[in-house]
């Protein structure tokens, strides 16, 4: 339902393999799915069925399941220290912000096989990790807003076979 959203409050919570479709960016636009407090996981699906948001707000969010971003815009906006995604992510979008956009000041580590993420990923604020051999798979481009950055989540060197662009 429009500006509604699932929020974890409270100490360190887990979510099995439960199947979300999200949409719409919640209450007050503070994101359709929140991280308030904790250190949370969510094993299940996610698909959007428009464009959507995440905040993390708290200290650590994990996606451990797909995330389905279709022709829509999933808006990660990453205020404590880190969200992982280390599901795989699929999307197509290449016009507008594209498939993913990453904002706020903690950093976004991707360690899944996101080969099927065709669409752009804009990175307006800090960084990307890369923690896995196809994290940067696949076509669309890679961003780069001014005073961002990309590495490498481990000591091994990692290949980004997406386009670069960086504005900086």
């Amino acid at each position: 339902s429009s500006g509604a959203a699932l929020e974890w409050f409270g100490p360190t919570r887990t979510v099995g393999t439960e199947a979300l479709s999200l949409s719409g960016t919640g209450i007050s636009s503070g994101g359709a799915l929140r991280d308030v407090s904790g250190e949370n996981s969510y094993g299940g699906a996610i698909t959007l069925a428009a464009d959507a948001s995440i905040v993390d707000y708290a200290n650590s969010l994990t996606l451990s399941g797909s995330v389905a971003c279709g022709a829509n815009t999933l808006t990660l906006a990453v205020s404590a220290t880190a969200v992982t995604i280390s599901g795989n992510i699929s999307g197509t979008k290449t016009t507008g912000n594209g498939a993913l956009v990453k904002s706020g000041s903690g950093y976004l580590s991707l360690s899944g096989d996101n080969s099927s993420l065709t669409g752009d990923i804009n990175l307006n604020e800090d960084e990307i990790r890369i923690g896995a051999a196809n994290a940067l798979a696949g076509g669309g481009k890679l961003i780069m807003a001014g005073s961002t950055e990309l590495k490498s989540g481990s000591a091994t060197d990692r290949t980004v076979t997406k386009n670069l662009t960086i504005n900086g």
